[in-house]
């Protein structure tokens, strides 16, 4: 059995700069992304949240919106077994 996470205290804690990861240029990624006809791979995804960890924020009905600050979001990870 899951159980759900509750949402996240706003703002978010800063957890500090020991918690950043940095790619090199010369480091592979694997980009994760929902295919859509309107809405390019390679740019964030402006529209949610859709998933756990999407920074987005929810209408005042709490449905998934188009962000219009331009907030998005990209899943990326070093290898498929991310």
């Amino acid at each position: 059995m899951v159980t759900p996470l509750r949402p996240p205290v706003r703002p978010l804690h800063d957890p500090g700069p020991g918690f950043v990861w940095i790619w090199e240029p010369s480091d592979l990624m694997v980009r994760i992304y929902h295919d859509h006809p309107h809405r390019p791979p390679v740019r964030a995804r402006t529209f949610g949240p859709l998933n756990r960890f999407d920074p987005h924020v929810r209408d005042r009905r709490q449905r998934a919106r188009q962000q219009v600050d331009g907030r998005g979001v990209n899943y990326v990870a070093v290898d498929l077994a991310c």
